[in-house]
Parts: C-alpha cells; sequence; structure tokens
C-alpha cells in the first residue's frame, strides 16, 4: 500500500447536472487535518452515525495513523473520497478486538451528506470489499446500522449482507427517538 495511492477515478453528476470528479485513494500522514475536518462536518450534519463527538487534532492523526499501519500489516482498508480535491467521506474495514476472530474485519462508511444519492457509496463498498479480498487475511466482514437508515439497509443488502442479530432501542436518533441496531455479515473468502 502506498500512502495516497490513487486507487480509482470515476465521474457522477450532482442534482443539478454538475459533474463531480470522484476519487477513492490510501490515506496519507498530510490528510489528518482536512480528514478533521470532514469527520466532524459529517457527524455534525448526519442522523445515522453512531459517533457524534468531535475528534482532535490529537485523535485524527491517531486514526490515520492507525490506518497506514494496519494496511501495512494486511490487517485493514481505509480509503478517503475526495470531490474537487476536498475530503467528502471515507471507509474502513478494521480488526476486530478479539483475538480469535482475527479473520473478521468490521466494516464502515461515511460520506457528507450532500454527496450521497450519486452512487458513490455503492462504487466504495464495492471497492472495499474487492480491496478487503485481495490485501487482507479478512474472511468475514461484519458491519451495522440504524434500522431507520433505509440508503444503509438497501446497500448492505445490495451487497449481500446477511442479518445476525438486532439490539432492540440501541440506537437514539437526534431527534430522541430510538431505534434498533442492525448487525450484518459477509463471507468474502472461505472458511
Amino acid at each position: 500500500m502506498k500512502q495516497g495511492l490513487v486507487v480509482e477515478r470515476f465521474d457522477v453528476k450532482d442534482k443539478n447536472g454538475k459533474v463531480l470528479n470522484v476519487v477513492f485513494r490510501y490515506p496519507c500522514m498530510k490528510d489528518a487535518v482536512a480528514a478533521l475536518y470532514m469527520v466532524n462536518s459529517a457527524r455534525d450534519e448526519a442522523e445515522f452515525l453512531g459517533q457524534r463527538h468531535h475528534e482532535t487534532m490529537k485523535s485524527e492523526m491517531k486514526f490515520v495513523e492507525t490506518q497506514i499501519e494496519n494496511m501495512r500489516k494486511r490487517k485493514g482498508i481505509c480509503l478517503f473520497v475526495e470531490i474537487g480535491g476536498e475530503l467528502v467521506g471515507d471507509s474502513i474495514i478494521v480488526p476486530t478486538t478479539f483475538d480469535a476472530s482475527k479473520h473478521v474485519g468490521h466494516f464502515g462508511i461515511m460520506l457528507r451528506e450532500k454527496f450521497t444519492s450519486h452512487g458513490i457509496g455503492k462504487k466504495l463498498m464495492e471497492k472495499m470489499l474487492q480491496l478487503a479480498k485481495k490485501e487482507t487475511r479478512f474472511k468475514i466482514i461484519e458491519s451495522s446500522y440504524f434500522s431507520e437508515n433505509e440508503r444503509s439497509k438497501k446497500l448492505h443488502r445490495k451487497f449481500g449482507f446477511k442479518q445476525y442479530g438486532v439490539f432492540p432501542n440501541q440506537c437514539k436518533l437526534k431527534s430522541g427517538k430510538y431505534c434498533d441496531h442492525m448487525f450484518v455479515y459477509k463471507v468474502i473468502k472461505k472458511l
């Protein structure tokens, strides 16, 4: 894995017909400032993210450093999403915390709200699963989403994730309403 290496480029049109040049690339340490702005902005605007607190420069630098190290050791994948030179999202597959489950990676995806519903998330998940299969030791990918998040539900189903659990009312939305937390998995390599 080369830091900052572009792994995919494509164009999409926004709601007004403007062409957006989308880049998926690996992170590098100099991304920490832009990543900090992106993650804190996404957390402010998104209804369905489990983490809502703001990161600090120290915590974001540690995040980027950890993702780079995980990829170097074939223990994870991280891609940043760039549009017009601005970081607008990311996706990770990271190891679980259990020693007995080193063959399982946990998937996460985050995209700034104004860039959703353009097919970017679909392409990002597809690329992440391809890279996980090729560049990691993971055999199973686990993920989760809020039951009220229809986009995430459709995305996981499209890629063949199977539900293995529901935690009733685990997630509290910004509105104060509670919803279920859905747990899903996908086998990507023979066990």
